[in-house]
């Protein structure tokens, strides 16, 4: 049996009331109510606690207030019901998350970071940009701010292909990834590379918590792969080490299939010997170690190996100071023989003159122990110097 329990006023009245508080108790199972009575048709129900500190409860909880705040615990807040508003800083402090230093309090939303338009020269970045850079016509520089408000966050991309390379630098006394690292400068060399920096205000460091490096450009400088068969190879220019000092030098290369090349082949087992070797649509090529300059040597093991050099003489001639030569002497030719102080070559001589040739020497040194050499008609001698400065047959 339900029973009222209380349908008049109760508490304060008011002076031509039409609203009533009512309490009504129910059965087994069901739910006593306080509701609103009277002839008005709509009318709110409030409970009201005293002084401006009292709360209203339900079952030990808390019920907050349109001007009140609460510790939520366990709670789940509907979004795509409820608007939240506040300033970037109050998002930032309750959401304790650095992603949402963009919020806004226009209209209450969340906002993407910045994309600029593209940059091809130098920039002075803000928070929460990302910065689109294409260095075609110059390499250049992207400057991080200062000062700004932690776990901030800039994005620098390079969007180009070319070689030149994009700066991102920290200003101020700020550094790169940890105090005292004097790291003031990175580099984005590669097309589509781009990295992220947040700010740690507390040691004035933008640490890089990403790094895009495109697979498609990393393995682009090497070689294009299809089916097992390199189809495209790319130009290798030069091998440097890590300081960036050039060891193999393949600027003047040159490939193609009418032509012959240079070949590496690695022992195919702990005793063979790896070896470089001539390929290419030629049946028969020679093989060529060129030393740079005049007086460059080319050496195996420590020993001198002489490139082989015919050569005929028919006017006043002194010879050079490097090589194996073989020098024939014809009509009107006359030899001189350079200097002998540290010259590791070998001179083979060849008379066709039809007559005696005389060989002299340079600074007067000494050939035998005499300053000149004769060479009967038809005949050849070999010479080549000694460690005293001074010239020898053999």
């Amino acid at each position: 049996m339900e029973r009222t329990i209380c349908s008049t006023a109760v508490g304060s009245a008011t002076a031509n009331a039409v609203a009533y508080v009512g309490f009504q108790n129910k059965v087994s199972g069901g739910s006593p109510v306080i509701y609103v009575y009277g002839p008005a048709t709509n009318v709110n129900m409030e409970l009201k606690p005293k002084g401006p500190l009292g709360w209203v409860t339900v079952n030990g909880e808390d019920i907050v207030g349109v001007n009140k705040t609460q510790t939520l615990t366990g709670k789940t807040i509907d979004l795509a019901g409820n608007t939240l508003t506040g300033t970037v800083a109050e998002f930032n402090t309750a959401l304790l998350d650095g992603d949402f230093a963009t919020a806004t309090d226009v209209a209450g939303k969340l906002t993407a970071p910045t994309i600029t338009a593209t940059k091809t020269s130098a920039y002075s970045a803000a928070v929460s940009e990302v910065v689109m850079c294409n260095a075609t016509s110059a390499a250049f520089t992207v400057t991080l701010p200062t000062g700004v408000a932690d776990k901030s966050r800039v994005v620098v991309k390079k969007v180009d292909s070319s070689t030149n390379v994009v700066t991102v630098a920290t200003s101020g006394s700020d550094v790169f990834n940890s105090s005292g690292s004097g790291i003031t400068t990175l580099s984005l060399a590669l097309m589509n590379q781009a990295l992220t920096a947040q700010y740690h205000a507390a040691d004035a460091v933008w640490v890089v918590i990403n790094t895009d490096i495109p697979l498609t450009q990393t393995d682009a400088r090497y070689v294009t792969q299809t089916g097992g068969t390199v189809t495209s190879p790319k130009v290798l220019t030069s091998i440097k080490d890590a300081a960036g000092s050039t060891l193999i030098d393949f600027s003047q290369a040159t490939r193609s299939a009418s032509k012959n090349y240079i070949g590496l082949n690695n022992g195919s087992d702990a005793g063979g010997a790896p070896y470089l070797y001539v390929s290419g649509t030629s049946t028969t090529a020679n093989f060529e170690l060129k030393p740079l300059g005049a007086n460059g040597r080319v050496t195996i093991l420590g020993i001198e190996v002489f490139p082989r050099q015919k050569v005929s003489v028919t006017t006043a001639t002194t010879l050079g100071a490097v090589g194996d030569y073989v020098v024939f002497i014809g009509v009107g030719g006359v030899v001189t023989l350079p200097t002998a102080v540290n010259n590791t070559s070998r001179y083979m001589l060849v008379n066709e003159s039809g007559s005696a040739a005389t060989i002299s020497t340079t600074s007067s040194q000494t050939i035998n122990g005499s300053t000149t050499l004769t060479i009967p008609d038809g005949e050849s001698r070999s010479v080549i110097a000694n460690l005293s400065g001074a010239w020898r047959t053999v």
